[in-house]
């Protein structure tokens, strides 16, 4: 299937100035995103509207310059996309998927008997670690994933429980004082009185996310 493929003239824009605009925009989106998870109505109210005109134009960029897209969607586990009552069919979605190959490097098991869900916010968490970057609610951090990363099994799991998730935390944590920013994180240690319990406490659950998430043996 041949795509259309226009010119990208906003290439030509001074890169700084690009720079500048995106850096603003994720400092927007943080405290944005920290609004609708307070509870602030008029932030919530106009959430789909915005989130609207990103996944509108992001479909426009998988439909005319794919290659653009490859890069970061074959780590990615899961896709923004618009969808209706009637529309997308499994087979519209399964042709963008394969168009930008979506998941084709990623760790985690994609198979159809994966039984983990996206909608758990540990997982959440997780598989955008595994997919590069994590956003708290104070900054945007990206992971230098290693070129070839090994799939996620039962076998490599230790060494994506302590050799890359855990420092990350540790490293988040240092840096801003507390996992309070990582909702997800956070709601683990809920509860448990002894600040010295609360690592363990977190290494424990991910390890259980973990082998949820784990492609079977071959």
């Amino acid at each position: 299937m041949k795509h259309t493929k226009k010119p990208i003239v906003a290439d030509s824009i001074n890169s700084e100035a690009v720079n500048a605009i995106v850096c603003g925009f994720k400092r927007a989106l943080l405290r944005y995103n920290g609004l609708v998870r307070l509870g602030n109505t008029v932030a919530i109210s106009e959430l789909p509207l915005h989130a609207c005109v990103l996944v509108e134009a992001l479909e426009e960029v998988v439909s005319q310059h794919p290659n653009l897209l490859i890069e970061l969607a074959q780590h990615q586990v899961s896709w923004p996309i618009m969808a209706a009552r009637h529309y997308p069919k499994e087979s519209d979605f399964g042709k963008l998927a394969d168009r930008i190959k979506l998941g084709s490097k990623a760790v985690v098991n994609l198979s159809p008997r994966a039984r983990y869900k996206l909608a758990t916010p540990i997982n959440r968490f997780l598989l955008r670690l595994l997919e590069g970057s994590i956003a708290t609610a104070k900054e945007f951090y990206f992971v230098q994933l290693p070129d070839n990363p090994p799939k996620l099994t039962s076998k490599t799991a230790p060494y994506y429980l302590d050799d890359f998730v855990m420092p990350m935390l540790d490293r988040i944590r240092e840096k801003e004082g507390s996992w309070n920013g990582i909702p997800a994180v956070a709601d683990i240690v809920k509860g448990i009185a002894y600040e010295s319990e609360h690592r363990s406490a977190v290494r424990n659950r991910i390890k259980r996310a973990l082998k949820a998430m784990s492609a079977p043996e071959r």
